[in-house]
């Protein structure tokens, strides 16, 4: 900025000076004056050298009291030290603040399904709860008829402590109580905690009179409860508590948008370290916001970050109180730099979780999970853009079905897309099956099949306000280490999900292992059925590690997943993950998360949370202990081999090279 901003704040200057924004006479011509080019200023905008502010924004700057803390930098301490208590004022000049209002604009006058409304994840304490509030109030007093709507799922997060309309009701009592009746607002029809009209009765008068613009604030614990809110502006507040988030958006667009037009616009807000049930929902939209029509920004702060275009971000460098220049420019290497330090002196990782994703630095920061994690979501990211990023390897991932022919089993590519991660229950989630590499086989019966499908079942049907489960079957390549190809998905009938996974193991000749729980009993009764009962895995001996193997002399099919079997199948699974396969040109080693595929399973790493239900994960638990059991099988028959010329044979067969993209 060039223009001293003080000169966009000259107003609510006076009026904090004065108590009073004009000295004129009531009704005078100077008063008229005055109170018009105010009203021309707040509706159309301020310019000054060169300059110019939204009419938002400057009616925020002068017209919506905030409450401030007047502080102060501690130099010596590079910290921010408060030194009264809050008192009622008007917000500085902050160029982030100004960068949000002309963005808004922006979004708001794009061709319709372009990106018209905006999600925001943010640092605590930038001040946008109070701009939002002030948009609302600004609809109230210049949009005749205007609704206004703010959408939480709690009433605490509506009507709290900090809550956004008692923001706006101060708001609204500001300009009864300091614009001399220009702006005034009677709400005598309706004026309660969760909605405000601005409306009266006159005496013998049956119907309402007045402007009839309205702010109201709904509770949103299910999506149907939003079909009220058709309105010029619909603002949800912290979207990472809201059940069922996507569907909510869903609800809320056909209210906004009509016949290729946006007649209102959606605003969500979240804050880092959100634990809300469904906070992958708000993170989903946030990096994919043109898929939900809102507003795209360049992701310039994730150098290896997965998506290129995100929501709205607002990192705590840039938007920290007592960290700006008098021209509202952030002095953002000293405010990195405190955040930065701050982040080391925590110690406890799910404390300096907890700290990065509330005052976050880039927007990996934000969905930080604030509990402790075995796996490498570093690493987890980093092969997940590359899948993304890398034409070769989207080649090799084929998706489709297989299909019985005269020539036996066949792999046949369809349209048919994977279940993603996170999906919802309104989601088709019949899936598809995708293949890597596909089976490398001969004849021969003399040989260890290389091949083991592990699957993930479902059973019990869930609640309807939970995500249901799905099934998961993944096809590994003992051999070569990887997963190879997998199916993901809940189709219409249980018997379409056993027909599919026993064709992809049929189609590998692989055999098939499962946690009997959850489903798994099903899967044994249909084979039973179907004479396919010798493609079932028994319970693995478990070799590696005695003290998990089964006291039962007579083992049945499939595996009981016991807390300590999972427990260590998470330890196993995350372990082999990082497990070395070789050395690049650079010196670095390839690991197995080099040779993970399934973009879905990436994703449920990245976001897993100890205890928390995740399928493709709890498939390859099963997996994981399905190598070790094999892999201590082949070496104790190589020992054999080597003692004997009769067992001198190859363990597997022979094949085309092993390396893949």
């Amino acid at each position: 900025m060039i223009v001293n901003p003080i000169e966009f704040k000259r107003t609510g200057i006076e009026f904090l000076k004065n108590k009073r924004y004009t000295d004129a006479p009531f009704r005078s011509k100077d008063w008229w004056e005055f109170w018009e080019e105010e009203e021309r200023r707040c509706l159309g905008g301020y310019s000054v050298g060169g300059v110019t502010i939204p009419g938002k924004y400057y009616f925020f700057l002068n017209f919506f009291p905030i409450l401030r803390e007047p502080s102060r930098i501690d130099k010596q301490y590079n910290r921010v030290a408060s030194v009264q208590k809050k008192v009622l004022s008007f917000a500085d000049f902050w160029e982030i603040q100004y960068n949000w209002h002309i963005e808004k604009e922006k979004a708001w006058n794009r061709p319709f399904g372009t990106g018209n409304h905006i999600i925001c994840f943010k640092t605590r304490g930038s001040g946008w709860s109070y701009m939002d509030a002030s948009e609302g109030v600004w609809n109230y007093n210049f949009v005749r008829n205007s609704k206004s709507f703010y959408l939480a799922y709690l009433e605490g997060y509506l009507l709290g402590k900090d809550g956004i309309l008692p923001k706006c009701w101060e708001g609204l009592d500001h300009l009864n109580r300091h614009t001399d009746t220009f702006w005034l607002k009677n709400r005598h029809e309706k004026d309660t905690d969760m909605h405000k009209r601005a409306s009266f009765f006159e005496r013998g008068q049956k119907y309402a009179q007045g402007f009839k613009s309205e702010i109201s604030g709904i509770t949103i614990d299910h999506p149907r409860k939003v079909r009220g809110a058709r309105g010029l502006k619909v603002t949800l507040e912290e979207i990472g508590s809201f059940p069922r988030f996507i569907s909510v958006i869903e609800a809320l667009r056909p209210l906004v948008e009509e016949g290729g037009a946006v007649l209102g616009q959606i605003s969500a807000f979240g804050t880092g370290g959100e634990e809300g049930p469904y906070i992958e929902e708000a993170e989903r939209i946030f990096n994919n916001p043109l898929q939900f029509n809102f507003a795209g920004f360049k992701n310039d702060y994730d150098d290896d970050g997965m998506n290129d275009t995100i929501g709205y971000f607002v990192p705590a460098d840039i938007a920290t109180p007592g960290f700006f220049n008098e021209d509202g420019t952030p002095r953002k290497e000293e405010a990195k730099a405190f955040w930065e330090q701050q982040y080391a002196t925590r110690l406890n990782p799910t404390d300096r979780d907890k700290l990065m994703a509330e005052r976050p630095l880039k927007p990996s920061h934000v969905f930080q999970r604030q509990s402790y994690s075995l796996f490498d979501k570093e690493l987890a990211r980093i092969q997940l853009k590359r899948i993304r990023a890398d034409r070769a390897i989207q080649d090799i991932i084929r998706h489709g079905d297989i299909v019985p022919t005269e020539q036996g089993l066949k792999f046949v590519e369809t349209g048919a897309k994977p279940v993603p991660f996170p999906h919802r229950n309104e989601e088709n989630l019949d899936g598809c099956i995708t293949i890597v590499v596909p089976p490398l086989l001969t004849n021969s019966t003399d040989v260890i099949s290389r091949y083991i499908a592990v699957v993930d079942p479902y059973y019990k049907e869930d609640q309807p306000e939970e995500v249901i489960s799905i099934g998961v079957c993944y096809i590994i390549d003992l051999e070569l280490d990887m997963i190879v190809a997998w199916y993901a998905g809940r189709p219409r009938t249980k018997d379409i999900f056993h027909r599919k996974i026993f064709a992809l193991t049929e189609y590998y000749r692989a055999t098939m292992q499962s946690e009997i729980a959850g489903g798994g009993q099903e899967i044994v009764a249909y084979a039973r059925s179907r004479k396919k009962l010798h493609l079932l895995e028994f319970e693995p001996e478990m070799y590696h590690n005695k003290e998990l193997a089964s006291n039962q002399k007579n083992r049945s099919y499939f595996m009981n997943m016991t807390t300590d079997r999972k427990r260590n199948g998470i330890v196993y699974f995350a372990d082999w993950t990082i497990k070395q396969r070789g050395i690049k040109e650079d010196g670095s080693y390839t690991l197995n998360f080099d040779k993970i595929y399934d973009e879905w399973l990436l994703e449920e790493i990245i976001r897993y949370k100890d205890g928390k239900n995740a399928d493709r994960i709890s498939a390859m638990i099963v997996g994981v202990y399905m190598i070790r059991e094999k892999v201590y099988i082949i070496e104790n028959a190589r020992k054999k081999r080597h003692s004997s010329n009769l067992f001198n044979r190859p363990i597997f067969v022979d094949s085309a090279s092993s390396e893949y993209i």
